[in-house]
């Protein structure tokens, strides 16, 4: 396959003129012709394959997309639907207004609980407070009662 290269070459560069008729492919033999067309296939038809599958799903893909397309735009053009669309829409301010109210109700809500937290908070400490002044002024009593008691006398 070389020697036949080379020669291809030394005879493109002989042939110049314009007016001889030699094809390229006419200086191979039938064997070079059959392997260059193999090696040819073999590098490029795994890629031209793949390249038409992906080809075939865009299509598939856009015809899907069209189809679609075509009937949401036939459901815009459908007045019935359209006076549904257009009531819906005109419902979507009156729930925001609701939405509105109902964050602001749940925020009185979270300031109440946070005050009620604290001054539930603010009352448990003041009752430990009175539970500890209790039992100082229990243990105090106890002590003068200790003291207060008659004492034997030593003999």
């Amino acid at each position: 396959m070389g020697d036949e290269s080379t020669e291809v070459l030394s005879s493109k560069e002989d042939a110049t003129a314009p007016e001889d008729d030699i094809e390229i492919m006419d200086l191979f033999s039938e064997d070079t012709k059959k392997s260059l067309n193999e090696g040819f296939l073999s590098y490029f038809l795994p890629e031209v394959t793949r390249l038409q599958e992906s080809f075939h799903e865009l299509t598939n893909s856009q015809e899907e997309m069209l189809l679609s397309i075509q009937q949401k735009l036939q459901e815009f053009e459908n007045p019935k639907l359209s006076a549904e669309m257009q009531e819906t829409l005109h419902l979507v301010p009156h729930y925001k207004h609701k939405l509105g109210n109902i964050v602001k109700h749940m925020d009185s809500i979270t300031k109440k609980m946070t005050k009620l937290q604290e001054k539930s908070r603010k009352l448990e400490e003041k009752q430990k407070m009175i539970d500890e002044q209790k039992d100082q002024q229990e243990k105090r009593r106890r002590e003068q009662d200790k003291m207060l008691e008659a004492k034997p006398a030593k003999r």
